[in-house]
């Protein structure tokens, strides 16, 4: 207990005497002192990105899927210009707006692939692609395989 306060730079406080007075009430205190450890780091740890990045991001992860995801309508939810989310993106993420929105649909296309009987134009669009054959060329660029060569193997 006293590592997990020098841990939370003194954020989680934690009684030096306790008394419990059954093997239940210690687990209780001790499931709950966890839980308020985990929800403190994710608190802290939850992006290391800016706000606007952070809002854009969220953005991106939420609404991937949809084929008028653009550069125009992520920066306009975070309330940028255009030049300037590309800026502080590609500052912040090392890649670009491009580059982030393609990896999470690959990303999902190979969840997709692995893990339902979908057929690839449904995993295209479900990940935001309005053409199979983009779909797979822009798969294929990323994976080096074809989506039915992946999900074969």
């Amino acid at each position: 207990c006293a590592h997990m306060e020098i841990l939370s730079n003194g954020r989680l406080t934690v009684p030096e005497t306790r008394i419990f007075y059954s093997h239940e009430s210690l687990l209780k205190w001790m499931f709950n002192t966890y839980t308020d450890c985990i929800h403190m780091h994710r608190s802290e740890n939850v992006s290391p990105y800016s706000p606007a990045i952070r809002a854009a991001t969220a953005f991106i992860e939420q609404n991937y899927s949809s084929d008028a995801l653009n550069t125009e309508v992520i920066a306009r939810h975070a309330s940028l210009s255009v030049s300037r989310l590309n800026v502080l993106f590609k500052q912040e993420t090392n890649r670009t707006v491009n580059e982030y929105v393609t990896e999470l649909r690959m990303e999902h296309a190979v969840w997709f692939l692995q893990n339902t009987t979908m057929k690839i134009y449904e995993i295209a669009e479900k990940c935001g692609y309005r053409s199979s054959q983009y779909f797979s060329t822009v798969f294929c660029s990323h994976t080096g395989k074809r989506p039915i060569d992946y999900r074969k193997n």
